[in-house]
């Protein structure tokens, strides 16, 4: 079976919809008997705490092997920090590597051989890095994954071949109807709220404010 490398910005101790994504298709191809290898960009985590640079790359190489604790990762899955001596020797035979954000995309790219590179775009990552660059990271040439129609009409403008479109599928297992609508409390609605503008919170209670007044 193939051997997979995911890079990840870096540890995160909290969840992340991003990274949760990541995690389930490394366990499902763990499952499916792929070596699963997780590599945690960690180069810059930590850096606005005043610390020695040894302890901070000890606690980053800490944590990296303890975290993630808000989700069920697959013991088999190695977890490989980038501030680790030599950590490209263990990736020396991966079969694919797979850049899961515009920060690891240099990385991917430039820094890790590999037969086969993908890019798994999540979003328009385009809110802390400049526009152009975003673009020019659609074009390196890498197989193309995105999450939704609207980004794929986006990166295939810049794309030397077209993306391959995998929408995020809902684990029904866990988002299920418990309680019967008609045995439900009325007038009662959930959203996610996020402070990006981009996530679109201004139009959710634009939207609320018109049911009310219906």
């Amino acid at each position: 079976m193939y051997k997979v490398c995911f890079v990840l910005p870096g540890v995160s101790g909290h969840a992340v919809g991003g990274y949760k994504m990541v995690f389930e298709f490394a366990n499902r191809l763990s499952a499916e008997g792929c070596e699963v290898s997780i590599l945690f960009d960690n180069t810059n985590l930590y850096r606005r705490f005043r610390a020695p640079e040894l302890i901070r790359k000890n606690v980053a190489n800490f944590m990296t092997q303890i975290q993630p604790q808000w989700f069920k990762l697959d013991t088999k899955i190695k977890k490989i920090s980038t501030l680790e001596k030599k950590y490209k020797e263990k990736l020396a035979d991966i079969d694919v590597c797979i850049a899961t954000a515009v920060q690891t995309v240099d990385l991917v790219y430039n820094g890790i051989k590999a037969p086969r590179k993908v890019y798994y775009i999540q979003d328009y990552e385009n809110w802390d890095i400049d526009e152009k660059y975003v673009q020019e990271t659609y074009g390196l040439g890498m197989v193309n994954v995105v999450i939704s129609t609207w980004l794929q009409k986006i990166v295939n403008q810049y794309s030397k071949t077209k993306s391959v479109l995998i929408q995020n599928p809902i684990d029904t297992s866990i988002y299920a109807a418990k309680v019967p609508m008609c045995q439900r409390k009325q007038h009662t609605i959930g959203l996610l709220y996020h402070e990006g503008p981009h996530k679109g919170i201004k139009n959710a209670l634009e939207v609320l404010k018109k049911v009310k007044k219906i």
